[in-house]
């Protein structure tokens, strides 16, 4: 498959977004945090930074960019077309609330936006799956594609928001980073296991991501055990940071078993 790394960039950062909305209404929900802390007016501009840059990879993939508008005249037949138009109206919802957070709006138009922000979340985390689930290709086409996708959205999303939420609520962001990892160990596990089936030539890469979940595992329960703020901030990032190299090692990988059946 040609230009598959602007693949990769769109499809980990938008799920990286997604898993950022759900985390953070579930939180505010939940009544873990409330919707005027730093962290959630924060997180609006991440969401939107990921979302703007997931969509310049996605033009990378066309063979002729300015053709682009023609993929959304299908929309009630066509997984591509609806995936466009959940990613275009996630997007004009992140800004607009990005923008809410720098210049005052009307209260009718900032109240519903969480709400319309989760459901274009999903309807994009869906739609994303059902381009991919393909019955000319094997490798993806079965339950372990929402599987991964549905895992990448919550640990790439909880990482980010553990970072966001770290010097606000430092007990909420390590339950953040515990619930990521234990994410990651569940997506690891499943890529460990088909990468190892029938496909020894695949070890490298297996080791590469159980490297990176145990580097995540580590710093989570070495954070836990430190009292040193300025440390213990040190190690989320890392584990952060392990989190989403492994995330996206694993949709290479995905991406790689387009042209090898290797998942």
């Amino acid at each position: 498959m040609k230009n598959y790394f602007s693949l990769v960039l769109f499809t980990y950062l938008s799920q990286a977004a997604i898993g950022m909305v759900f985390v953070r209404e579930f939180l505010i929900i939940s009544g873990n945090i409330s919707r005027g802390s730093r962290s959630v007016l924060n997180s609006y501009h991440i969401i939107s930074l990921l979302l703007i840059i997931s969509l310049l990879a996605a033009f990378f993939h066309l063979g002729r960019p300015q053709n682009a508008i023609h993929a959304v005249r299908n929309i009630t037949s066509s997984p591509l077309s609806m995936e466009i138009a959940s990613m275009s109206m996630l997007i004009f919802f992140a800004l607009l609330g990005s923008i809410s957070m720098i210049y005052s709006m009307p209260r009718f138009v900032t109240t519903p936006l969480p709400s319309l922000m989760v459901i274009a979340s999903f309807l994009l985390l869906v739609t994303m799956t059902m381009v991919y689930l393909l019955p000319a290709v094997p490798a993806w086409n079965r339950p372990f594609t929402p599987l991964v996708f549905t895992f990448t959205a919550l640990s790439a999303g909880t990482a980010i928001m553990s970072l966001l939420m770290f010097h606000h609520d430092t007990a909420i962001s390590l339950r953040l980073i515990a619930i990521s990892s234990l994410a990651l160990l569940i997506m690891a596990v499943a890529y460990i296991t088909r990468l190892s089936w029938g496909e020894p030539r695949l070890l490298g890469i297996t080791l590469i991501i159980s490297l990176l979940t145990v580097v995540a595992l580590t710093a989570f329960i070495l954070t836990v055990r430190s009292s040193d703020m300025n440390k213990s901030f040190r190690l989320v990032v890392i584990s952060a940071v392990a989190i989403i190299s492994s995330g996206l090692i694993a949709r290479i990988v995905f991406f790689l078993s387009y042209d090898n059946t290797v998942l």
